[in-house]
């Protein structure tokens, strides 16, 4: 016990502050406005939490793997459900649609993840939701067409959505312009005559 009379903690406080080599930060692709909030150990990586994301950060082992680093599971807060906490160590980490990929990370304090996590959720959720408002297309315009009187209204482009991140952008693009992800071509395929 302490002088106050409370009792001491079980562990003692321990310096999470972890320093993440530069190389490891150039594996990932960030995004416009995007800003690093915390970064966590997490075995032999790093579980990096951004304004709009986590990433887990490896570096290879240099036989199956290059040996250098690169980003492993990513999980962005707009398709991110509720993180767990597993057994003593881990963090369960899923998304809430599309392919619904799970991976569980060890970590020295799940319970203070867990927070952090939730807490960067609930700001994420909100930050790409104002990245799709501020994209969202204006109200069309009226113009005249030639040769005739009646007034006709301009249409936005097209808009499809992305495989990887599911916001919608234009069919026009070469690149989502929220994860930067190239559009896929779906190259027409040749029948033969019967």
């Amino acid at each position: 016990m302490d002088a106050s009379g409370d009792r001491a903690p079980l562990l003692p406080h321990v310096d999470d502050r972890v320093r993440l080599p530069r190389e490891a930060l150039d594996a990932v692709d960030w995004l416009d406005g995007e800003a690093i909030r915390t970064v966590w150990a997490s075995g032999s990586g790093f579980l990096v939490v951004s304004t709009l994301r986590c990433v887990l950060l490896r570096r290879g082992d240099g036989v199956e793997r290059a040996a250098r680093w690169f980003a492993g599971a990513e999980y962005r807060f707009f398709n991110f459900a509720e993180p767990r906490v597993v057994g003593l160590d881990e963090i369960e980490l899923a998304e809430e649609f599309f392919e619904g990929r799970e991976a569980r990370f060890p970590v020295r304090d799940p319970i203070a993840v867990q927070q952090a996590l939730s807490e960067a959720r609930e700001a994420g959720k909100a930050a790409w939701a104002l990245r799709r408002r501020r994209d969202e297309p204006t109200l069309p315009t009226e113009r005249r067409a030639l040769g005739s009187g009646a007034a006709e209204a301009t249409r936005p482009a097209p808009r499809s959505p992305c495989r990887s991140c599911g916001n919608l952008y234009e069919t026009t693009a070469q690149r989502c312009p929220y994860c930067a992800q190239p559009r896929a071509v779906v190259r027409p395929t040749r029948r033969g005559r019967r």
